[in-house]
């Protein structure tokens, strides 16, 4: 398991992490719909819009990035003032590790001001954060939103 002093944090998204989260939303984006004969076209057509959505929502966001031998294996991007976790991203190979575990537990220290967190994600990771105290508020066949409230109690 990492430390929590191998998180790197910023306020901007360097190219580099760009490029991870473009690519880990794109895999998974295609994964969960079940797409996997995509033209050269629709993949750069897919990846465009992820790359002006990232860049369009840099008001406001804190980005917490892990590395492994200098290449990143896990990222959140986090909307400081409502509180939203846009995304958060372990590579495969490096899942089960507690990286997720790490950057979430890092996300929610800074958030001093918001009592609520939020993050909408897929069916098959909700476990992930139900054992990280979140509860579903929304569900749907692709997506499931939850939340967790800083002061809850176990």
């Amino acid at each position: 398991m990492l430390q929590s002093g191998e998180i790197l944090v910023s306020d901007q998204l360097n190219n580099d992490e760009l490029e991870f989260i473009i690519n880990q939303s794109f895999e998974l984006f295609c994964k969960l719909r079940n797409y996997t004969n995509l033209s050269l076209n629709n993949v750069f057509f897919l990846k465009e819009q992820l790359r002006k959505m990232y860049l369009e929502s840099t008001n406001n966001l804190k980005i917490y990035t892990v590395k492994i031998n200098e290449k990143i294996v896990g990222c959140a991007c986090l909307l400081m003032d409502i509180g939203y976790i846009r995304d958060l991203f372990v590579k495969e190979e490096n899942q089960r590790q507690g990286i997720g575990t790490l950057i979430l537990k890092r996300v929610i220290e800074d958030m001093t001001s918001i009592k609520d967190i939020t993050i909408t994600t897929h069916p098959s990771i909700v476990d992930f954060y139900k054992k990280n105290d979140f509860l579903v508020v929304l569900a749907n066949e692709h997506n499931i939103t939850m939340k967790k409230s800083k002061y809850r109690k176990r």
